[in-house]
This record gives structure tokens, sequence and C-alpha cells, in this order.
């Protein structure tokens, strides 16, 4: 008889289509991922399928990730949230951190990506 292994399950929120798919195939072989360019959907898609990991987006047009961090902490909700921006600050890191993200990463910028 084959098992069957299940993998943990990983939600992409980020309103960046190249950053969505870029971790995609990254995680693809080790998780289950999923991907929404905002909140409203990612939260659509929370209530069929709750997430293991989220990557966040902290600035999206119509949302902020600082303030959906806030919202699934109110809500006792304890999935790691890994804060992803392209626009780094030592503010924006200690408000994440203590409102609970796991972990703190930063993308490339377009003008980083043309100088490799």
């Amino acid at each position: 008889m084959e098992q069957i292994t299940k993998l943990a399950s990983i939600l992409v929120i980020d309103d960046d289509l190249g950053v969505r798919e870029s971790l995609k195939i990254i995680l693809r072989d080790k998780y289950q991922v999923s991907t929404t360019s905002n909140i409203d959907e990612a939260l659509a898609s929370m209530t069929i399928a709750r997430p293991e990991i989220i990557f966040l987006d902290i600035k999206m047009p119509k949302a902020n990730g600082l303030d959906f961090l806030k919202q699934l902490r109110s809500t006792n909700t304890n999935i790691p949230v890994i804060m992803i921006t392209a626009h780094p600050s030592i503010e924006n890191t200690i408000i994440s951190l203590r409102n609970g993200a796991f972990d703190f990463i930063v993308k490339l910028s377009t003008r980083q990506k043309s100088l490799r």
C-alpha cells in the first residue's frame, strides 16, 4: 500500500504576481502553496483551508499587512507569519516582530534585480 504524505500548506499574500509565483516555485516541492493578491482573497481562502504558514506582504494597495497580522493575532491564531517587503525599515521590522511575526524578509527591488 502506497503511503500518501500530506504536505504542509503555505499561503502567500502579496500584490506582486512575480513574488507570488517565485515563492510558489521555490516552495512547491516541499509544501502545498496557494497564493492571493490581497487580504480579502486571503480571508476567503482561509475559511476553506487554514494554512500552516503565511507569507504576508506589508505594503499592498488596499490593505496593510501589519494590520492583518494584528487581526490574526487578536483572534488567537498562532499560524507562523513571515512578513515580506520591498521597503524595509527598522520600525516595520520591530512592529512585525512585536505583533507576533515569526520572521521578516526583504524582497529584491526591481533596481536590485537589474544590478545583478
